[in-house]
């Protein structure tokens, strides 16, 4: 018999993709396992020099609107938990930041953090399953 591993806090990077989605999913079941507080982090600023395909050009928008959008990306993801987990502590957090930046910075704090993504161009026997999970 295997324990279960306990966490106290998770994060969550979520962008509004599909893997994303994905994540936000698997983190929100794993910390109503395990007790833990969610935190579903998304982080906005710069994307016109660096974004993924699937993220929208922001360059007409002003800094308000793309402000707007963001606040409404995690306030969506943060709900669509809450209505699957209504007793799981969940906290939004947007970060004016690139993603790259934000979550090493707020996985300092957490226990566990879980990120979603296409890996199968890793050189890993047998692929990797969605998401990866890195305590």
């Amino acid at each position: 018999m295997t324990r279960r591993q306990s966490f106290s806090r998770i994060l969550v990077g979520f962008d509004g993709s599909a893997a994303g989605w994905a994540a936000l999913s698997w983190g929100a079941w794993e910390a109503c396992s395990s007790g833990a507080e969610l935190v579903v982090l998304h982080a906005w600023g710069d994307v016109t020099r660096c974004r993924a395909p699937h993220v929208p050009d922001w360059a007409p928008a002003e800094e308000a609107d793309r402000k707007a959008i963001a606040e409404t990306v995690v306030s969506r993801a943060a709900a669509t938990v809450r209505a699957g987990y209504p007793k799981l502590v969940v906290r939004p957090l947007l970060c004016r930041d690139r993603a790259a930046r934000a979550l090493p910075r707020h996985s300092e704090t957490a226990d566990l953090l879980v990120l979603g993504g296409d890996f199968t161009g890793l050189p890993h026997p047998g692929g990797l399953p969605h998401p990866r999970r890195h305590p």
